[in-house]
């Protein structure tokens, strides 16, 4: 009774100013590290019956935060404003309609507005999602807070004109999709030396050598635009926040030429279609 009656007051609770945030320590190994269920297996585990029709969420937080030095990197959601349509475990009513959707407005880093399209499949085994979302303009300093502090550098300059990640379909293991970067005037510090002689000058050096290869601008000069590839394999220790801030990361790295073997591998199967 007394778990029944938490779980519905968390509902009632959550329409308005609801806060997630989430918080992994690199640095330190899990003794014995558990899955983490995503939304679906969340749901269908409540121990009472549940099938709300709609549900909405105004002016939501989330955040996720990630450490490997001294400081913790982070990115977040404000003035999230969602609706959510069928969050059920019923399963008389998910033979109707299996699909849990999630449409959702807020801003990154406080700043870019977003959207966000998520489609569950509430009777997947592998708990089989889909998703798209748009971002509006942005400088791209906005993500130092997260990059710098998990990676020997940062971004000095450059700016988003659009981003829009196509349809990406993903389940407990991993992700895939597209994603299109609009941007310009990047410029990335590199500070690969902390020690030693001259450490400026070697990471001066070094940064001139990583923008001569990365493109400035996305389209290029010629009007070619360099798609990137969304590939991540879930670690299922994390969450979803988690999961979802790491598949965009993927394609913005390839984005940018940064590409693992899947990725590769994927491109390739694309350039063999488009002749």
């Amino acid at each position: 009774q007394n778990k029944i009656k938490e779980i519905l007051d968390t509902l009632n609770n959550l329409q308005e100013n609801l806060h997630i945030e989430s918080y992994r320590d690199k640095r330190v190994k899990p003794v014995k590290p558990g899955k983490k269920f995503l939304y679906q297996d969340q749901i269908k585990k409540l121990p009472l019956t549940l099938a709300i029709d709609t549900l909405r969420l105004t002016n939501a937080y989330a955040r996720y935060d990630e450490q490997t030095g001294a400081e913790p990197g982070h990115v977040f959601f404000d003035r999230m404003n969602a609706v959510i349509l069928n969050v059920t475990n019923d399963t008389s009513v998910l033979k109707k309609n299996r699909i849990m959707l999630v449409d959702d407005h807020a801003r990154f880093m406080g700043k870019s507005p977003t959207q966000g399209h998520f489609r569950f499949d509430m009777l997947s085994p592998q708990d089989t999602m889909w998703w798209n979302a748009t971002m509006d303009s942005v400088d791209m300093k906005e993500i130092n807070p997260m990059l710098s502090k998990l990676l020997p550098a940062k971004i000095t300059r450059g700016f988003v004109e659009r981003a829009n990640i196509s349809l990406v379909s993903a389940n407990d293991s991993f992700a895939v999709g597209n994603i299109d970067l609009y941007y310009r005037n990047l410029y990335i510090e590199l500070k690969l030396f902390t020690t030693g002689s001259f450490k400026k000058l070697k990471n001066e050096a070094v940064s001139g050598l990583a923008n001569a290869i990365l493109p400035d601008d996305n389209p290029d000069y010629k009007g070619s635009l360099r798609k990137g590839i969304i590939y991540f394999r879930r670690d299922t220790t994390k969450g979803f926040f988690n999961f979802l801030w790491k598949s965009t990361f993927s394609g913005l790295k390839s984005t940018m030429g940064f590409n693992s073997r899947e990725q590769k591998e994927i491109k390739k199967k694309l350039k063999r279609k488009a002749r």
